[in-house]
């Protein structure tokens, strides 16, 4: 029973490092979009008035700087787990501070979104709010498809061929 159960835990250690080893070592995406080209998106889409599209820009750029420093926060953390992955031997402790750091900066980023897309809703009209609900929704959905293999061609919900 021991020895099974050892086995198990011998194998999921080795998936776990070779998941992490391979997601760590891929590049980086780059950045989401530019704010000027997804406001310019959102305008289209949603046919957001002027005075719209200028609050919407104040919101871009007063969360702005603040997803560009955990942005860099997150890929110096990245950088740290790369090295502990190819280092002969790192400690397991530096490793679990690491990945727990990872873990912070990411609950911080998607709670940052969050606090962002409730100020963007708040500008929408509520035939906007359901629109923008639904376009997410989709790209969630392609998103989630994508993770299974399924990548459908096209464009991504909510962006036009041009």
């Amino acid at each position: 029973m021991k020895t099974k159960t050892i086995k198990h835990l011998i194998i999921a250690a080795s998936l776990v490092w070779v998941w992490s080893a391979g997601s760590l070592m891929a590049k980086p995406q780059g950045p989401k979009g530019d704010p000027a080209k997804r406001l310019e998106q959102m305008s289209k889409v949603l046919k957001l008035t002027a005075d719209q599209q200028t609050k919407m820009k104040a919101v871009f750029d007063k969360y702005a700087p603040k997803h560009k420093a955990l942005g860099e926060q997150l890929k110096s953390r990245h950088e740290a787990m790369r090295k502990y992955i190819t280092a002969d031997k790192a400690s397991r402790s530096e490793v679990k501070t690491s990945l727990e750091a990872i873990a912070q900066l990411k609950v911080e980023k998607g709670l940052l979104r969050y606090d962002q897309g409730q100020e963007m809703k708040a500008i929408l009209t509520p035939a906007q709010r359901q629109q923008w609900k639904d376009m997410m929704q989709k790209r969630m959905d392609h998103m989630r498809d994508r993770r299974k293999g399924d990548f459908k061609k096209g464009p991504r919900p909510g962006k036009t061929n041009q």
